[in-house]
């Protein structure tokens, strides 16, 4: 057999197992969505909001809306968080940091976009109950919300459009 025939079925099976580790499935996670969303250049824009946010003890419920329309009027879909915390800047300042590293959400797996997003999108991350705001309290919610969802990028980054928002809650 031709050396070049193994070497290209070598190749092939290499580039299959990069494509799972970097943009796919997990052997150790168990998942297929270990990507994670990073902003485009040029791409920051006021496209984004966050319209609701609600804390129960331990759990930060947050609802994103993506503001920009596509072609036609269609909706666009959250497909990525990070830079995630929230800060109670009065009284104890505090600062609770929900996500260190970004991660895909809304069904979105690397740059494959699922025909189930929705828009506004909903969902909620758990934290230390012990820094859960007190009854009252006013904080700072901040995030990057990441829409479009679409270039791959090295390391498992996927490049999307993205935007730095904030809202101030009472917790309730």
């Amino acid at each position: 057999m031709n050396h070049n025939y193994i070497i290209i079925l070598f190749l092939a099976i290499f580039l299959i197992q990069v494509e799972k580790i970097h943009c796919g499935y997990s052997p150790v996670e168990g998942t297929h969505d270990i990507c994670y969303p990073v902003g485009r250049n040029g791409q920051t824009i006021d496209g984004s909001e966050i319209q609701k946010v609600s804390f129960s003890p331990g759990i930060i419920y947050v609802t994103t809306n993506i503001i920009e329309k596509g072609p036609n009027g269609t909706d666009k879909y959250t497909e990525g968080i990070g830079h995630f915390n929230y800060i109670n800047p009065y009284g104890n300042y505090v600062s609770v940091r929900i996500l260190k590293q970004g991660e895909m959400v809304n069904n979105h797996i690397c740059n494959k976009i699922d025909p189930n997003e929705v828009n506004p999108f909903k969902r909620s991350w758990e934290f230390d109950p012990a820094l859960t705001p007190p009854t009252g309290a006013i904080v700072d919610v901040e995030l990057s919300i990441y829409w479009e969802c679409i270039y791959s990028h090295s390391n498992g980054g996927i490049g999307c459009k993205h935007g730095d928002v904030s809202t101030n809650v009472k917790n309730v």
